[in-house]
Order: structure tokens, then C-alpha cells, then sequence
């Protein structure tokens, strides 16, 4: 009504009626609301009078029922109203969630171990020992055999039936950020939800999928080779495992079939509380790697060549990594990989090569042969 006083306000006429037409017309729905759920949910002590008042407030109109009890029916616009509960959330902001006064839980005994977290959590920290990160990917992709009735975008129409795609695209996305922290491999994994579609129901099942890549233009087959300390570890845990789907460098896992023939915890593992640590903001600009190998003096250490570029390179200089040594004739040869990057742009070759310069005019002062 108030959009239409508006118009006729500005435009002028007179409002003759209105047609009011859906695909698939909301239809209001009569809710029986109790003033004693109000006040349990709430933890509040309000009369009827005032129950109905707020209730009345939101459009809703509200008839006695019997003594406590309200049926109601939502206003035209308020299509989520369908249940107690939901009325029982608008009294209390009405009323104001201020006045609502908070109460701690009393504690409770523990009754069971939750295997799955249990388990989970071991193969989560063994993992991430071996140097693994986990990742949370979607559930949802463009192709698959579990539609959505409504989805969110055209590419994930489906609900996942398996992680490997998933973490196949990590991995292949992520490759270029190795230098920047200093990796030479990158190692994901992911424990989450798939759907399978079984007759005309839904399986749902846990999925343990972890994966390598040593080299940036996919697949190779030294991947599959620091793969299997990710599964020496997890069956460390879990046991001998008949059941990998290994292909590629992706390993994955029925996580949920295997849970089912291990032995009932009786105790989760104590916590452990890690070191303070200090965020530091990390640049949105790429990072920029430079490779320089040199000879030396066979009794200069790594330490001290790697101190001298480090002066010579400068504040753009975030990291550096000693990738290769080897002596041969009486001379110590070094590789870094040198990484710049800069905060507030992006790195231009110009400046990482004036950079470079400089790195290598201190090498040649200190009588370093650069090949």
C-alpha cells in the first residue's frame, strides 16, 4: 500500500486494483504459534498480549486459537514465514535481542568419540607433517550425474561425486606460488563430502584425496613417488589399505568405508597448543624468480656467498633458496633462486634485471664465476 500511495503521490490517477501473477504463486500458510515456546526459545517471561502485539507488528494477522495459542498468517511480502520458529525470531527482534539474557550451557559429560572426527583429525595432522596443506573445494561442478534444481551459476549445475578434479585444479593453479614459499613440490589434500547417485536416491560419503606436483606443466611421474608418503603415512593410521585410487598424481580414498573397519576410539588425541605466530600481509602482486649459479673459492661456505647477493639484492629481494651445490676441481659451485616482489605493483623485467645487475657485479668483485 505504501508503494502505491507513492505512486499516486508523484504520478497522480487513482489505483483501480491489482493483478498479482507467479509461475508458481506463494501461497500463505497458517502458523499456530504458542506464547510457552516463545518464552522457552527465547528465554523470556512476555504475556500473550504482548506476543500478539509484535506479531501483529510485522503485517501478520493473528487470531485466538485458545488461551496462549495464536494461529497466524503472514503478510503478503513475508513469504519466509512458514513455520513457528520463524515468527518466534521476529518476536525476539521486535522485543530486541539485548533483553535476551544469554545462558552458558552447564557442561556435560562426554557420552561417545565421534570415529570420523577422531580419525580425520589424525590424518589431518600426519598430513600436514609430511608437508601436505589442505584445501576446502567446492561442492558443486559443471558436469556430473546430481543435478540442482536451482543453481548457482551455469558451472556448477551438479553436486561433486569426487575430489579429483578438484584437487588436480589446486595443484595445477598453485604450481607458480612454489617459489615464493620456498617449495619445490606442492601437496594438497582434502577430506570432504561426495554425492553418488544410487537408484533413484543419493549416497553420501566422506572422500580422503591428496595429491603432488613437482613440475609446473602437469602430470609427471616423480609426483607419484613423493605421493607415497602421503599414503605410508595415512595407513600408518588407518591401516593397510587395499582400496587407493592412485592415478596421476592424485591419490584418493573411500574415507567413510574404511572408518567402518577400524576399532571405536575411547579418547581424542590432547590438544596441543602451537607457537604465537605474526600475520604478515601477503602481496596480491606476482612474484618475480631469477636463478643465478656460481663458482667459488672452495672453502667459502653457502652461508656467507648467500649473505653478500642477499646485501647486493636489495628490500625487493622476499626470498631466496639454495637449490643446488657441487664441487668440482677444487671449486664449490652454489644455485639460488633469487624471488622479488613488490607490495604495492607488479614488477616490471626492467627493474628485476637491474637487480640482477647488481647481484652480479657483486659477484664479480668478489672473483665468483657466474655460468
Amino acid at each position: 500500500q505504501m508503494i502505491i500511495d507513492l505512486i499516486l503521490d508523484i504520478a497522480g490517477g487513482t489505483f483501480e486494483g491489482m493483478a498479482d501473477e507467479y509461475l508458481d504463486k506463494q501461497r500463505t500458510t497458517e502458523v499456530t504459534v504458542s506464547v510457552v515456546n516463545v518464552n522457552r526459545l527465547l528465554g523470556l517471561a512476555l504475556s500473550a498480549t504482548e506476543v500478539r502485539s509484535l506479531i501483529e507488528r510485522i503485517g501478520a494477522q493473528v487470531t485466538e486459537k485458545g488461551e496462549g495459542v495464536f494461529v497466524a498468517v503472514s503478510p503478503w511480502e513475508r513469504t519466509d514465514l512458514t513455520i513457528e520458529a520463524d515468527y518466534i525470531a521476529e518476536v525476539g527482534r521486535l522485543h530486541g535481542f539485548s533483553d535476551v539474557t544469554a545462558i552458558v550451557p552447564g557442561a556435560v559429560s562426554l557420552s561417545e568419540v565421534n570415529a570420523r572426527q577422531y580419525y580425520s583429525d589424525k590424518v589431518r595432522h600426519a598430513l600436514m607433517e609430511k608437508g601436505f596443506s589442505e584445501v576446502i573445494t567446492s561442492s558443486f561442478q559443471k558436469k556430473g550425474d546430481l543435478q540442482l534444481q536451482n543453481a548457482l551459476a551455469n558451472d556448477k549445475s551438479y553436486l561433486r561425486d569426487s575430489l579429483r578434479k578438484n584437487i588436480t585444479a589446486v595443484l595445477d593453479a598453485n604450481f607458480v606460488h612454489g617459489d615464493i614459499l620456498g617449495i619445490t613440490d606442492i601437496r594438497v589434500f582434502e577430506i570432504g563430502t561426495v554425492f553418488e547417485k544410487v537408484g533413484n536416491g543419493v549416497n553420501e560419503h566422506m572422500m580422503l584425496t591428496f595429491g603432488v606436483r613437482t613440475k609446473g606443466n602437469g602430470y609427471n611421474q616423480k609426483d607419484d613417488k613423493v605421493l607415497q608418503e602421503g599414503v605410508i603415512v595415512v595407513e600408518e593410521i588407518l591401516g593397510n589399505i587395499k582400496k587407493w585410487n592412485i592415478e596421476k598424481g592424485v591419490a584418493e580414498l573411500n574415507f567413510s568405508a574404511e572408518l567402518e573397519s577400524l576399532s571405536a576410539p575411547t579418547a581424542y588425541e590432547p590438544f596441543v597448543k602451537r607457537g604465537d605466530v605474526t600475520y604478515q600481509k601477503v602481496s596480491q602482486y606476482p612474484a618475480v624468480s631469477r636463478d643465478i649459479a656460481l663458482f667459488v673459492a672452495g672453502g667459502e661456505e653457502a652461508d656467507e656467498v648467500q649473505a653478500q647477493l642477499i646485501a647486493a639484492a636489495g628490500q625487493l629481494l622476499v626470498r631466496h633458496t639454495l637449490f643446488d651445490t657441487y664441487t668440482k676441481e677444487g671449486r664449490t659451485s652454489y644455485a639460488f633462486r633469487l624471488v622479488f616482489q613488490a607490495s604495492d605493483r607488479t614488477l616490471t623485467d626492467f627493474e628485476v634485471n637491474t637487480v640482477m645487475d647488481e647481484v652480479y657485479v657483486v659477484a664479480k668483485n668478489k672473483g665468483w664465476e657466474v655460468r
